[in-house]
């Protein structure tokens, strides 16, 4: 039964009107995050996205009262099965941090800044077992090495004893994983987890998360400004801007029919499969707002296209236009939509392009191989294929995409033509002319 009477059974974590303020100078603070509220439900995952510096980390650990002074944090954060307002604990108190990385786990979007870099990966995931289940050492052991092979770490009883710099950024983000699931967390809050990793790795991650969310029944919170990310796998998304949340509804709702203007100029935005090729992309105009400069009305005021005075009034409340869907607008659904036919009209497409025959890049059967060293003499004993026969042409006004795995050799390819590299065979001409990587230099001793 939950010993909470301010939150009901089903809810995990409700926060309300949370407000973190940060020192300016001798005499102003300016808020970071102005009146958020939101809450998150059992085996439910919801999305928290927006503009980078529109609040989202700031908030979650505003949550786990992560904010040091002299930055300051006001407001009602109730947790399932804990007594009072997280927030009325001290940072560093025995409360506090028996939630984080207890009931509430996180994974930060670095982790080789969560990791430390001198102590065995497996030694750290055993040492947060042992602070939060209160496991001996031989049973922390065990579990840690059970949750590396649970999250995909192969041979776990080896990688066990190796260090942070011993993985690659996916097995890192993994390792993580494996750190705050060990303690059996009813939340997983997800930083930007993926950010920092190819898209391939980033889709496992994610699939990871979600497997396990749906496996341990863990509640999940993805921060993240990638809208195609959350589509696919939040149940409900929050859109914050300017320290507030303007938009909130399930995912469904959201995409089908959104109403606050600057989750309009998000969508548009972002591409999609099924978009018209000639179909040009719509960025929102100007930067976000300067904390210190926050205007006491709409903080999207100075990028909407459907502003007027009444805009200027104040801050519009967050009302529900919808079942679960909440709007902060001074505009009715019904006169956004009006604004929007009148200004939007048929969307600008993209001039047609103009693709010469002359050829500008020419690359033919590339090879780039490195040399495996071994022992104080540094003998060769292999090879290292990075490149192997690669040829294409690019034609002047033509723009070709190179995708692939991290490690396929993009980055490699891209210095040998820059020359940055000497390839062992192949060639590469640029309008037609071999550029050689050394320039001779001319004979002086005459």
């Amino acid at each position: 039964m939950n010993s909470n009477t301010n939150i009901t059974d089903d809810i995990l974590v409700k926060c309300e009107n949370i407000v973190t303020t940060f020192p300016f100078d001798k005499t102003r603070r300016i808020k970071a995050v102005d009146g958020v509220s939101l809450e998150l439900k059992k085996g439910e995952i919801v999305g928290l996205v927006g503009e980078s510096g529109s609040g989202k980390s700031v908030t979650s650990m505003s949550m786990l009262q992560l904010i040091m002074s002299p930055g300051q944090v006001e407001g009602d954060v109730r947790i399932n099965g804990m007594e009072g307002n997280m927030l009325d604990y001290g940072m560093f108190s025995k409360e506090a941090r028996s939630v984080r990385g207890g009931k509430i786990g996180m994974i930060f979007q670095e982790p080789m800044t969560s990791l430390n870099h001198i102590i065995k990966v497996g030694e750290q995931i055993k040492e947060n077992i042992k602070t939060h289940l209160n496991l001996d050492d031989a049973a922390a052991k065990k579990k840690a090495i059970e949750m590396m092979e649970k999250v995909g770490i192969a041979n776990p009883d080896i990688r066990y004893n190796q260090y942070p710099a011993e993985f690659s950024g996916g097995m890192r983000q993994r390792v993580m994983i494996a750190m705050v699931l060990a303690a059996d967390p009813e939340v997983l809050i997800a930083d930007e987890a993926t950010t920092a990793l190819d898209v391939t790795t980033q889709a496992q991650i994610l699939d990871l998360i979600k497997n396990l969310s749906v496996e341990r029944n863990v509640s999940v919170i993805i921060i993240t400004h990638n809208l195609r990310l959350v589509a696919r796998y939040a149940d409900r998304i929050y859109v914050m801007y300017g320290g507030n949340i303007v938009e909130s509804a399930d995912k469904y709702t959201l995409f089908d029919k959104p109403v606050h203007p600057y989750t309009h100029g998000l969508l548009a935005a972002v591409p999609r499969l099924t978009d018209r090729k000639d179909r040009r992309l719509i960025p929102i105009e100007g930067l976000p707002p300067v904390p210190a400069k926050m205007p006491p009305y709409c903080k999207f005021y100075d990028r909407c296209k459907y502003r007027d005075e009444r805009c200027k009034e104040g801050m519009a409340q967050l009302k529900e236009i919808g079942e679960g869907h909440f709007v902060r607008c001074v505009f009715s659904e019904e006169e956004l939509k009006e604004k929007m036919k009148q200004l939007d009209g048929e969307l600008e497409k993209t001039p047609e392009k103009l693709i010469s025959d002359e050829v500008s890049l020419e690359v033919k059967d590339l090879r780039m191989y490195f040399p495996i060293l071994k022992g104080m003499m540094k003998r060769k004993v292999g090879e290292v294929h990075a490149v192997e026969d690669v040829s294409f042409t690019v034609h002047r006004g033509e723009t070709i995409g190179i995708v692939g795995e991290s490690g396929c050799g993009k980055s490699t390819l891209a210095k040998c033509i820059m020359r940055a590299l000497e390839p062992q065979h192949g060639e590469i001409k640029i309008n037609g002319t071999d550029v050689p990587m050394r320039v001779p230099q001319r004979n002086t001793s005459a």
